[in-house]
């Protein structure tokens, strides 16, 4: 990870930087807060970090931290039956992100919405952003953001309940990305 860093620092080519691995530690024990810090250290600012990871990977939070900082992209295979879709569908998203640049603007009162920053979304990608709000909200969610260099602005009327009602899915993927947000504190 380290040597690829180097080979792309200074270049004013497009590029980026393709980690794949089944996400063990081979060197024995590796404090993973530091290998994180050293590898931000080293990156350049400009060159995402995408990681793949296959089989029962037990540093994907590492990956994933590292691709999200990155603006780049985190995949993970858990078997090997669809290995080959998965792996051309990554490395699609190697060509162009669709959205770069993306801010999200929610009306009413909301708070805790994970994550604080949005990535870039790459094809075959979701951008996802989980929140709490108060009371019911009316009002126009936007979306701007750049595809290749351009400006857009996405919009959609929305209309929140008080309370959610056999919503119970969306209140778990909350709960999770706010669980994650902690334990990146604690990190």
């Amino acid at each position: 990870l380290m040597a690829g860093l180097a080979c792309v620092r200074g270049s004013d080519r497009s590029r980026a930087l393709v980690l794949v691995t089944d996400g063990h530690q081979t060197l024995g024990d590796i404090d993973l807060t530091r290998l994180e810090d050293e590898v931000m250290a080293a990156h350049d600012g400009r060159t995402p970090i995408f990681t793949f990871s296959v089989g029962q990977s037990t540093e994907d939070p590492l990956l994933h931290h590292l691709a999200d900082r990155t603006w780049g992209h985190f995949e993970h295979v858990r078997g090997y039956g669809d290995l080959g879709y998965r792996l051309t569908r990554f490395l699609e998203k190697l060509d162009l992100p669709l959205l770069t640049d993306a801010r999200l603007k929610i009306p009413g009162r909301t708070n805790r919405v994970y994550p604080g920053t949005l990535t870039d979304t790459f094809v075959g990608s979701r951008l996802l952003a989980l929140g709490r709000y108060r009371g019911s909200v009316k009002g126009t969610l936007k979306v701007n953001g750049e595809v290749q260099g351009e400006a857009v602005a996405q919009q959609q009327s929305v209309a929140w309940p008080s309370e959610a009602h056999g919503e119970s899915h969306v209140a778990r993927l909350w709960a999770r990305a706010r669980v994650d947000h902690l334990l990146e504190r604690i990190h």
